[in-house]
């Protein structure tokens, strides 16, 4: 039986895009921020708010257990970073009307929520049925302080069996982000990082084999043959740089590219790859 993959979207109608930036600052401030700042509520839930986005002030997670006072704590001696970023021995405290102890997953969490412009207005979409339960979480939460957006949504689940085919697959992407920085020098791309000419083909490759990696981390999945069958169509640097994310209010711009790309597996018709994906950036649609 082929793998399938659990996703689901959150369609928000009554939150228009009007600009890239305000995108960006509404994903910033009411998605990434609100949900990190509840961190200790999507613990005691049993999820983490690190699907959305990186939690600088606790990178290693642990285990809990239930105290005699009713409340979620630390086991004894657990490692947790603290505020300045420093690994100290702690223990966490987290107020609960569960008597059911948690374990968080130990290995970083990369962002499984992602989001995206869908129709001209904003979106949330989660891979896995553990992101799907953080972003459920987030919902609930979003609810209780702003339902003038909740109350007016599509919410949409949908199961992509992934298998090999006859045919292959087309999907485009307009905003393909292929790396962290790279500069234009007589007309070829060079990435700036490691002040190498560009390589388009192993950026597609590996930004395929990095998401099919964290969406199926259990190996249920052929990652080496799917991302080896992936073929560049057509490759056109967009005109201007992109805004891929705000750090402190200020436009981070990279140089995007519209991309098709060829793969003779079935995967989900829309998902997003390469640099600051959760961001809204490398979103590929299934055109063929």
């Amino acid at each position: 039986m082929n793998p399938s993959l659990h996703i689901k979207t959150i369609h928000y109608l009554n939150l228009p895009i009007k600009s890239r930036y305000l995108f960006l600052k509404h994903l910033q401030r009411e998605v990434h921020e609100f949900a990190l700042n509840r961190q200790s509520q999507f613990l005691a839930a049993g999820t983490t708010a690190e699907y959305f986005h990186k939690d600088k002030g606790l990178t290693k997670s642990t285990s809990f257990v239930v105290n005699e006072n009713g409340a979620l704590q630390s086991e004894p001696g657990a490692l947790i970073n603290g505020p300045s970023g420093r690994t100290e021995q702690s223990v966490l405290m987290i107020e609960s009307d569960s008597k059911v102890a948690h374990r968080i997953p130990s290995k970083k969490q990369p962002p499984l929520i992602h989001a995206i412009e869908q129709n001209g207005n904003f979106a949330l979409r989660a891979y896995t049925p553990t992101a799907v339960q953080a972003l459920d979480f987030y919902q609930e939460l979003l609810s209780e302080v702003h339902p003038e957006w909740t109350d007016n949504c599509i919410e949409s689940v949908e199961r992509c069996s992934i298998r090999e085919s006859s045919k292959p697959f087309i999907y485009e992407s307009t905003n393909w982000l292929p790396y962290r920085d790279c500069f234009v020098k007589n007309g070829i791309y060079y990435d700036k990082e490691k002040n190498v000419i560009a390589n388009f083909d192993n950026r597609i490759q590996g930004n395929l084999g990095s998401f099919m990696r964290s969406v199926f981390s259990n190996g249920e999945v052929s990652t080496e043959d799917i991302k080896k069958s992936v073929r560049i169509l057509q490759l056109t640097p967009q005109t201007r740089t992109r805004p891929a994310l705000l750090i402190k209010d200020r436009e981070i711009k990279k140089y995007a590219f519209r991309i098709q790309i060829s793969i003779p597996h079935q995967l989900p018709h829309l998902f997003s790859l390469g640099q600051n994906a959760a961001f809204g950036n490398g979103v590929f649609r299934r055109i063929g």
